[in-house]
């Protein structure tokens, strides 16, 4: 699997009040087999996310597929990871090609920003 391209944009800063974050992506069957019927989408890594289904792609195809990323519903920077893998008839995961990687950053939400920084004028009004 190749990564093609961003169809939508992650936000550089995603609030904690946000339970998903959807990305949509395009990739590409970069190897040289179709995709097993059965193959699917998965996030590893500390940001998990939903198992998605995908089509049997022919080599050299390319198909658009959304990513829907649990939120950490904290603040910091993150890495999601998507691999492209299949289940193998001894019931095994079997990856293809290499993952799809998400960066994005959490930030509070904008009302606790806001708050933060009405308590920071009055601590710095009551030091007067």
């Amino acid at each position: 699997m190749e990564f093609v391209k961003e169809i939508s944009t992650v936000p550089e800063r995603i609030s904690t009040k946000e339970y998903s974050i959807y990305k949509a992506v395009s990739i590409r069957n970069s190897g040289l087999e179709q995709w097993p019927s059965q193959a699917f989408l998965f996030a590893s890594g500390d940001v998990s996310g939903t198992k998605q289904t995908v089509q049997p792609l022919q080599p050299g195809k390319d198909m658009s597929c959304v990513l829907i990323i649990s939120s950490p519903k904290k603040v910091g920077k993150f890495i999601s990871r998507w691999n492209l893998a299949f289940n193998t008839a001894d019931g095994n995961v079997e990856l293809i090609g290499d993952a799809v990687v998400l960066a994005f950053e959490i930030s509070e939400p904008e009302e606790k920003q806001i708050l933060n920084s009405v308590d920071q004028q009055i601590l710095k009004e009551e030091a007067r």
